[in-house]
């Protein structure tokens, strides 16, 4: 299994968003609701992801690998940029974990 993506909860998306794009070189990858995507130069469709939020937080944090190195059986799919199937375990705090595997990736 290898770190895919990590999800963070923010309250003000704009200029955390233009700091990912100007000096990380983060790429828009898409957005959905109030959540804003970005990719990196792998192949991931996509690495981080911002949700506008009251307080901050880190919403989520996403393992992907092959069937063979998931933890558990998969038991839903994801509905993220890639997508992929696996599942999900809560923290101690309330933090996701997911595992996917058959995620889509593309190459920029």
């Amino acid at each position: 299994m290898r770190l895919r993506s990590v999800e963070l909860e923010i309250p003000d998306l704009a200029p955390a968003a233009e700091f990912l794009e100007r000096l990380w070189g983060l790429v828009p990858a898409g957005s959905a609701g109030a959540t804003r995507f970005f990719r990196g130069t792998g192949d991931h469709p996509y690495i981080l992801s911002l949700t506008k939020a009251a307080t901050p937080a880190v919403a989520a944090v996403t393992f992907a690998g092959s069937m063979e190195e998931m933890p558990g059986k998969p038991d839903r799919s994801f509905d993220v940029p890639g997508g992929g199937k696996g599942f999900e375990m809560r923290g101690p705090e309330g933090q996701v974990y997911r595992f996917i595997t058959d995620s889509t990736v593309e190459r920029i």
